[in-house]
């Protein structure tokens, strides 16, 4: 049995993505047929292809798309309008305000813990590398992808910044 693929993948550890341009019913087809040998091949192969992990998101601006019904193993795929990959979630329409709602929460979180933690501390440099290390970090993951262009999702990744700032400037006044 061949195992070649009509649509283009990505494969990362034990994650796989396949995805193609849908035109046609044609073309649906086609991506149904990629996820058929896949599970062939998981079957040839003594593994288990799990079904309910795989999700069908389509990345369009158009006001309207083909909603083919994809299955794996005849379980129905989910169709969702947001994906989390790699630790970056994007809608449909390639937007990312999800995920620097996500980001700034978890950083303001992050952002609380050192406050709490490091109130007693009164070295601007201690207080600068716990900064990167846990905040900053966490702010500049994968932003290649992400970046923020709207003055709204840039003003809520500064107010993390502007917080502790304000944070650092009270800590080391007591000094």
């Amino acid at each position: 049995m061949s195992y070649r693929f009509n649509s283009q993948h990505l494969m990362y550890a034990e994650d796989m993505k396949i995805y193609r341009t849908i035109s046609s019913l044609i073309d649906c087809a086609a991506l149904q047929q990629d996820f058929d040998t896949v599970a062939s091949w998981c079957v040839l192969n003594g593994m288990e292809m799990n079904g309910t992990k795989c999700k069908i998101i389509s990345f369009t601006k158009a006001q309207t798309h083909l909603n083919y019904n994809y299955e794996v193993n005849g379980l129905s795929l989910d169709r969702v309008t947001s994906i989390n990959d790699l630790g970056v979630t994007m809608n449909s329409k390639l937007c990312f305000n999800e995920h620097i709602t996500a980001t700034t929460s978890k950083t303001f979180a992050v952002l609380g813990f050192i406050r709490r933690n490091a109130r007693e501390f009164h070295d601007v440099y201690a207080l600068k590398t716990l900064y990167c290390s846990l905040v900053k970090s966490i702010l500049e993951y994968a932003v290649q992808v992400w970046t923020p262009y709207h003055a709204s999702q840039i003003a809520r990744i500064e107010r993390v910044q502007q917080l502790f700032r304000s944070f650092c400037a009270s800590t080391t006044a007591l000094e």
